[in-house]
């Protein structure tokens, strides 16, 4: 059995994603009748996807996380699926309603290759909701890979 950081892995802590949710979130969003999209490429476990829909909560309301558009992304397969587990178990146990919910696994910087829907749900009253593999979903999500022009998501986090 190998352990994460063997496979390249190393998990964000929860203290190290709450703050930087606390410092992207920015301002309460308006509310447009749109969904307030997030995305992390290369999500790992969720804890910074957990993290946002944290700080979005306890800063924002409830209201507000029926607006939320969570979609995580891992090449992980493992990885991929203990983030939907998070999400989906977080949302039950405390009676909770995102607006989208969105795992894929695969490789974020080609989603054209071979991606895996893990998770797809919605809320009923969640609005302009696309399918799970849409073009424009799966080009946005590239861009959101393609952030880092210079540097592969495979070194992301590789120590300098």
């Amino acid at each position: 059995m190998r352990l994460p950081w063997q496979l390249g892995q190393y998990f964000t802590p929860w203290g190290v994603a709450s703050m930087m949710a606390q410092m992207t979130a920015g301002e309460k969003p308006e509310d447009t009748g749109q969904l307030i999209k997030v995305c992390d490429p290369a999500c790992g476990s969720g804890v910074m996807l957990l993290a946002f829909a944290h700080h979005a909560l306890f800063n924002w309301g409830e209201d507000t996380l029926i607006r939320l558009a969570v979609t995580g992304c891992d090449i992980d397969a493992y990885c991929a699926r203990v983030m939907a587990l998070q999400l989906v178990a977080n949302c039950n146990i405390f009676n909770l309603k995102l607006g989208e919910v969105l795992v894929l696994r695969g490789d974020s910087l080609f989603p054209d290759k071979g991606m895996e829907t893990i998770v797809h749900a919605t809320a009923p009253t969640a609005p302009n909701v696309l399918p799970a593999q849409a073009p424009e979903r799966l080009a946005a999500l590239m861009d959101a890979a393609h952030a880092h022009p210079d540097v592969y998501q495979h070194e992301l986090f590789a120590a300098a």
